[in-house]
């Protein structure tokens, strides 16, 4: 019954038409390639296995222009949806996040402090109610301990461990 309709030629350019969509779908979806390489071998599979083609160029223009139309109403499509936005960090850091460094003048040397993350060498401590990435003299040292700082060079602070 549909004998007439659905020849190789037609099959192939559908084959055609999926690979051009699957490589389109690629460029929007990260999948490690597996997607674009699936849509490079249909696309070859569709345009070197057609046999006895009669129109080859419109069959071939039918198969761009096909696959990028579909291509351009799946981007469409993902972009109403706001798949995109997963794509992006719209979070801003702001200039009070994170651990806090000082360059002091010797304000900071010889004042001790609490570990509040090991310093194993590297870890957290706590001066003056702020907390600070600091580095210890390879020691390991456990949170709740008492430091004292020996020297700060540019943004790192150098500390022992209380005597």
């Amino acid at each position: 019954m549909f004998s007439n309709l659905i020849t190789n030629e037609i099959l192939f350019l559908f084959v055609t038409i999926i690979g051009i969509t699957a490589i389109i779908i690629e460029v929007f979806v990260p999948s490690f390639g597996v997607i674009g390489l699936v849509g490079v071998y249909l696309l070859a599979n569709g345009l070197l296995a057609m046999p006895n083609i009669s129109h080859p160029y419109t069959y071939i223009s039918i198969a761009i222009i096909a696959g990028l139309i579909i291509g351009v109403l799946l981007i469409m499509f993902f972009m109403k949806k706001g798949v995109n936005g997963r794509f992006v960090l719209n979070t801003e850091i702001g200039s009070n996040s994170g651990p806090k460094t000082k360059t002091s003048n010797g304000v900071l040397e010889g004042k001790e402090a609490i570990v509040v993350k090991p310093l194993r060498p590297s870890g957290m401590i706590d001066l003056d109610g702020q907390e600070y990435d600091a580095i210890s003299y390879g020691d390991f040292i456990s949170v709740g301990e008492t430091v004292v700082v020996e020297k700060v060079e540019g943004n790192k602070i150098y500390c022992r461990r209380k005597i």
